[in-house]
Formats: C-alpha cells, sequence, structure tokens
C-alpha cells in the first residue's frame, strides 16, 4: 500500500518502515553499515534531513563490547 507524506508524518520511524515494507531492509543495511541504504530508505519514510543524521549516527555507532 502506497501512503501519502500526510499519512505516514502520524507514524514513528519504526511504524514508518514497517508500513512501506522496509523495516527488514532497514534492519539489514544497519548489520551492513549500509548508510547509503539507510539514508535512502529515511528519506522514503519522509525523515526531516537533521532526524536522518541523528538516526543513522545512532544505529551505526560502535556498541560496547561485553567482558566476561
Amino acid at each position: 500500500m502506497a501512503f501519502s507524506e500526510a499519512e505516514i508524518r502520524g507514524m514513528t520511524v519504526n511504524e514508518r518502515l514497517w508500513a512501506l515494507g522496509l523495516l527488514d531492509s532497514f534492519d539489514r543495511a544497519v548489520a551492513e553499515g549500509d548508510v547509503a541504504g539507510l539514508r535512502d530508505m529515511l528519506h522514503r519514510c519522509f525523515v526531516d534531513e537533521p532526524s536522518i543524521d541523528a538516526i543513522v549516527a545512532k544505529m551505526l555507532k560502535p556498541r560496547a563490547t561485553e567482558t566476561n
């Protein structure tokens, strides 16, 4: 189903990704560190540029490794 910008604006980013069928692709892009792919998907979800920058930075920041 196609959504207009007005319809999708009330959704969270996660809801937008799911509604547009992009959630699995987004998760895969995060795992692969695919910045261009992440940015493209977020643009397709009508996310503004400052938010895209913040989301990409957060999703791709190195995670602390656990020590045993």
